[in-house]
């Protein structure tokens, strides 16, 4: 009897593949990614909500600020006045007023000017009172200026 032909392809059989790789559950790195992932996205949320739900007097400030009449310069003092009794200690803010009170603003706030005549209508407005007509242009400024101060002052945590 012959002996078989080790090289015959009679003698070849299939090939067995191995199970198919589940995609679940995944390999413990992935719970730990997972995991941190969850933490870093619960963390912005409570600081998005936190800063959202802190900022809200910066918001009923500019609605009021919209309600406010033309050239009514104490009024907006007022209303700047009672957002940086929020945002700053009373103490320091509380008893500003005129020149000292108009450089407290531009000191909190890099994105306001106040300039010249917004600085002298805002600084006399509380002192004099009303100074008659006043410039629309004037007035704008003013508007924008207390806006941007509003929006972009840099409140400091109270102790």
């Amino acid at each position: 009897m012959k002996a078989p032909d080790p090289y015959s392809l009679d003698r070849m059989a299939d090939i067995v593949m191995p199970p198919r790789v589940p995609l679940w559950p995944p390999a413990g790195i992935w719970y730990f990614a997972l995991a941190l992932m969850t933490l870093w996205g619960s963390v912005f949320l409570k600081r998005k909500l936190s800063r959202f739900l802190g900022d809200s007097y910066r918001r009923q400030a500019l609605v009021e600020l919209r309600s406010i009449n033309q050239g009514d310069y104490a009024t907006l003092s007022v209303l700047l006045k009672r957002v940086a009794m929020v945002s700053f200690r009373t103490e320091e803010v509380a008893s500003l007023v005129g020149a000292d009170w108009i450089d407290f603003l531009k000191d909190s706030c890099s994105r306001s000017q106040f300039d010249s005549p917004v600085k002298d209508q805002i600084a006399n407005a509380t002192t004099l009172g009303p100074t008659g007509k006043t410039d629309s242009s004037v007035w704008r400024s003013a508007v924008q200026d207390a806006t941007a101060w509003i929006k972009h002052h840099q409140s400091e945590p109270h102790k």
